[in-house]
């Protein structure tokens, strides 16, 4: 009985370690409603760190690629003294 608990705790805590290391850059909520009769609604919350994932296999699905623009940042910190 106790090897049955070691195992259901160890079971346990690697769920959710594997769920907060998922969810760790945050969660997006996808809503799609079709408004017309017979229309389907689909709610998600999706982890934000599977949008990367997603973009790659549209891309690649579709042939397209992202321009590869790089743009130099304006600088926001402007020091007032010049030493």
């Amino acid at each position: 009985m106790m090897l049955l608990a070691k195992a259901a705790l160890g079971l346990g805590g690697t769920i959710v370690l594997a769920g907060t290391y998922t969810m760790r850059e945050g969660v997006i909520r996808i809503d799609i409603d079709e408004f017309r009769s017979g229309g389907s609604h689909v709610h998600m919350w999706v982890p934000a760190a599977a949008v990367p994932m997603a973009m790659h296999l549209c891309l690649t699905s579709t042939g397209a690629t992202l321009p590869n623009k790089r743009v130099k940042p304006y600088p926001f910190f402007m020091p007032s003294s010049k030493s």
